[in-house]
């Protein structure tokens, strides 16, 4: 088995922005060859060197094909931990694992201070959250200070309507008060293609998954909206 000194000076090695990929998707993969303790916690710890985006984004996508072993340290991290950002990256983890523990930990982060915390946990909501979570979705949609938090609960809507088709109703009049409301206009494109999506409607919105971005003219898209939602309240 490799130590985990040996792991540490091929990590140096490759937390480069020049580094092949493959190169370091290959590294996250050993990373995977032992559930030692020593080893998981050394893999843990990766996460804190965030300088490299992409090369961070591999090692904690690895992390999160660890099992039990990893959900087990990730849970007892939860209690442990002080950094928002390394918080952040737990509940990700969990998210992604599709831990029974990542419903419980998104909601009780909600109220985080920590902006990085409460945006991580607003959309994992979306990929765990329930029924019975829409209405705290609803508040970080409606009462959120942070713009890009209050456009991850609009996005966290559609995701529990592609789960659950029964929130169809709540999630569509939660979208309509924060249409009604919202003036950031990220925000509002945000609620825009979640409606369009939910309804299976058109408003003059397009969405760009691969680039991540949202184009149309968000004024008359707001105006048709709302026109179609009064007609069939």
């Amino acid at each position: 088995m490799t130590s985990t000194k040996e792991l540490e000076r091929e990590f140096q090695t490759l937390n480069n922005p020049s580094t092949d990929p493959e190169a370091q998707h290959t590294f996250a993969q050993r990373l995977l060859d032992s559930d030692e303790p020593a080893v998981v916690r050394f893999h843990y710890e990766l996460l804190r060197h965030r300088a490299n985006d992409l090369f961070l984004a591999i090692v904690r996508d690895a992390f999160s094909q660890r099992g039990a072993a990893g959900e087990k340290f990730l849970l007892q991290m939860l209690e442990q931990e002080k950094s928002p950002e390394m918080l952040a990256d737990v509940i990700l983890i969990l998210g992604l694992m599709k831990s029974s523990a990542a419903r419980e930990y998104s909601l009780r982060m909600l109220r985080s201070p920590q902006e990085e915390v409460r945006h991580v946990a607003t959309f994992v909501l979306g990929w765990v959250g329930t029924l019975d979570d829409l209405e705290k979705l609803e508040q970080q949609l409606l009462e959120d200070p942070v713009p890009k938090i209050r456009g991850d609960a609009a996005t966290a809507y559609y995701q529990v309507f592609n789960r659950i088709p029964e929130s169809r109703e709540q999630a569509v009049q939660s979208l309509s008060r924060g249409l009604s409301q919202e003036r950031d206009e990220d925000v509002l494109a945000s609620i825009l293609i979640s409606l369009q999506d939910i309804l299976s409607k058109r408003f003059g919105m397009r969405e760009d998954i691969e680039e991540g971005e949202i184009t149309g003219d968000v004024a008359k898209a707001k105006e048709k909206a709302l026109k179609f939602l009064k007609r069939n309240s």
